[in-house]
C-alpha cells in the first residue's frame, strides 16, 4: 500500500467542501483503482486541493498514476462548468 499526495491548483476550490469532494471522489473510485483510505484539505485561500490517498498498487508509479487519474476524474465532475484547474504535483510514499 502506497500513500499518494495529489495537490491540484485550482480557484473553484473554495466553492466546495472537503466533504463534498471525498463524497465526490468515492464516487468516481471503482474497484479496480484498489481505494483504501482518503483525506482530503482545501487550503484556507482555496488556491488549491490536496488529496492524500492510500492506494494498493504493485509499485510507486502504478500508486501515482491511478491516485492521479482518479483525482483528475473527480475534479473533471466536480468543475463540469469550470475550467482552470491542474495537477500541481504528485507524490508517493511507502
Amino acid at each position: 500500500m502506497y500513500l499518494t499526495r495529489i495537490t491540484i491548483e485550482t480557484q473553484a476550490a473554495r466553492r466546495y467542501s472537503a466533504d463534498r469532494l471525498h463524497e465526490e471522489l468515492l464516487r468516481n473510485a471503482a474497484d479496480a483503482d484498489r481505494l483504501q483510505h482518503v483525506r482530503i484539505d482545501v487550503d484556507g485561500d482555496g488556491a488549491c486541493v490536496v488529496f492524500c490517498l492510500y492506494v494498493q498498487a504493485r509499485d510507486k508509479f502504478q500508486a501515482g498514476s491511478v491516485a492521479e487519474q482518479l483525482c483528475r476524474r473527480t475534479m473533471a465532475s466536480i468543475c463540469r462548468d469550470e475550467a482552470g484547474w491542474s495537477v500541481q504535483s504528485t507524490q508517493v510514499g511507502p
